[in-house]
């Protein structure tokens, strides 16, 4: 997929206080483009993902977006004194945002909770508001650390959907993910992360979208055996 890029990152590399995390990292993610991020446990996946959304500063390189990015992490904080329903609205803003979010919420399997405070909800129901408040932010570049975690297989097939449309209306999405059959069946880029200290992106790969392949379909591919080998 071409188009403008909603991210580029150049030769960004990233130290803390402990040592080198993430070196010389570049991602070039066009407007519409889904990439999946996999990486071994401690590779700096969540820092990739603060580095891209400009929630954290690198040590070195640029990072550049075509606009305003929402971050998704394990611990994403909400508004719990606010109805789920007010919260995806607020994003939305306008005079019809209620019915939007109404509608937006309902796509994600939402709509028993609409009026639940998010500390009463689950956490893949809170996960996905998460969601439904980021796309209904306008967000041009959406990161997410491993969101698809806590879903069961009906769940992530309806979220996966919504991203897809939000991919469609222009958004890049930016997702960390530990299973790799995710990758191969909503990706349109796999990205792959060597092991850490100083984390290097060792293969960037375009892939073809398949949401509905059977499992024996995805094992099969050779893109799996290179990310199963990279986890």
């Amino acid at each position: 997929m071409t188009g403008p890029l909603a991210l580029e990152m150049k030769t960004v590399s990233l130290a803390l206080a402990g040592g080198e995390i993430l070196r010389e990292i570049s991602v070039a993610l066009p407007a519409g483009e889904w990439g999946f991020l996999y990486g071994p446990p401690g590779a700096g996946k969540t820092m990739l993902l603060r580095l891209a959304s400009g929630s954290l500063e690198p040590s070195s390189g640029s990072v550049a977006r075509a606009g305003r990015a929402a971050l998704i992490l394990h611990d994403h904080p909400m508004d719990d004194a606010a109805k789920a329903l007010d919260i995806v609205a607020r994003a939305f803003g306008g005079s019809d945002a209620h019915g939007r979010a109404q509608a937006l919420m309902e796509d994600l399997g939402l709509e028993a909770y609409l009026n639940h405070e998010p500390f009463r909800l689950s956490r893949g129901f809170r996960k996905r508001l998460a969601v439904a408040e980021a796309i209904a932010s306008g967000a041009s570049l959406i990161c997410l650390d491993d969101p698809f975690s806590p879903l069961d297989r009906v769940a992530r097939a309806r979220t996966a959907d919504v991203l897809r449309a939000a991919a469609e209306a222009g958004a890049a999405i930016l997702m960390s993910s530990n299973d790799a059959s995710d990758g191969l069946r909503f990706g349109d880029r796999v990205l792959l992360l060597s092991a850490g200290p100083g984390a290097r992106i060792v293969e960037s790969c375009e892939n073809a979208p398949r949401p509905d392949a059977a499992p024996e379909e995805l094992a099969a591919l050779p893109l799996r055996a290179r990310i199963e080998a990279a986890l």
